[in-house]
């Protein structure tokens, strides 16, 4: 299956796809929602294209991070193809969130969890 989000993003992904998962972003946390001060973890990150949504939509630092090469290969992939703006405030890590953890402790977090579930988590530290 994870082989299929690199043809994904090859063959099917478009600015119009990209645009969606914007939107969906931002329908799905609300119009006033201010992501300029958040920290958004893609866990399972897939095809990156929600990271890339997150980047366009202005976090100050995105994180797609999964388990699986061929994900992170179209993470990648997506990043050259869509050449977001700001990609110094994105990384992408193959492994778990757990070999990650500044992340857990880096302020206002977003967490997407494939399934859109929110999780927003004022870290106090």
């Amino acid at each position: 299956m994870s082989r299929n989000w690199k043809r994904f993003i090859k063959y099917v992904a478009n600015e119009e796809i990209l645009q969606n998962a914007q939107d969906s972003l931002v329908r799905f946390f609300g119009n006033d929602f201010d992501f300029s001060d958040k920290v958004f973890l893609d866990i399972g990150c897939r095809s990156g294209i929600f990271s890339i949504g997150a980047l366009n939509l202005g976090c100050k630092r995105v994180a797609s991070i999964d388990v699986d090469n061929n994900s992170i290969e179209a993470t990648q992939m997506a990043k050259d193809k869509f050449k977001p703006k700001n990609t110094e405030n994105w990384k992408i890590f193959l492994g778990s969130i757990l070999d990650f953890p500044e992340y857990l402790l880096s302020g206002l977090l977003i967490i997407y969890l494939n399934k859109l579930e929110r999780l927003e988590v004022e870290v106090l530290v």
